[in-house]
């Protein structure tokens, strides 16, 4: 698409998609500190909370895998008044790696989860097994996911703190940083 919009708009489209990751990932992140935090007694309660991750994580490669798509497809946003292309190409590219950071980090969730014989479950219908039980692959995952866990971490406190300088260097606004905001 060719599609041109006003200057600091985003598509509706991707307005949407962006509010619907925001929002699943921060529950996502809520279950994430709370299954250490769960008692062992009943053994349920860990089940309950690992097959929401496992839901939620799976939505949010969904949705991403979407945006992702879209960010090619879809029209261009151009930068708000007062910021330079180069500014607002450097916090688009944070995002992208977000993002993507997010598509991979699922991927290799669900890796993770099959290599530990994990019933994986998506909405209460459990996924097919497509990968044996292996250690290795295992440890692979499992240390691998942890490391884009904290990766993505950095890159939101990142894309914040470019966001803030960015208000503060060019009075860009920082609403805009909000899902469903100005771009």
């Amino acid at each position: 698409m060719n599609e041109r919009l006003a200057a600091g708009r985003q598509d509706s489209f991707a307005t949407l998609l962006g509010a619907l990751i925001f929002a699943i990932f921060t529950y996502l992140f809520y279950d994430t500190v709370s299954i250490p935090e769960t008692p062992l007694e009943p053994p349920d309660a860990r089940l309950i909370l690992r097959a929401f991750h496992y839901t939620l994580g799976l939505s949010v490669w969904a949705l991403v895998a979407i945006r992702l798509s879209w960010w090619w497809r879809g029209p261009r946003p151009v930068p708000p008044p007062g910021l330079p292309p180069a500014a607002f190409a450097f916090s688009r590219a944070i995002l992208l790696a977000l993002l993507m950071t997010f598509f991979v980090t699922a991927i290799i969730g669900v890796v993770y989860a099959f290599a530990d014989g994990q019933p994986v479950s998506f909405y209460g219908f459990r996924l097919p097994t497509l990968i044996p039980e292996s250690y290795p692959l295992r440890a692979f995952g499992g240390y691998f996911h942890s490391a884009f866990g904290f990766y993505y971490l950095g890159l939101v406190a990142l894309w914040l703190l470019v966001g803030i300088y960015q208000h503060v260097r060019y009075r860009a606004g920082l609403l805009r940083l909000l899902p469903g905001s100005r771009v």
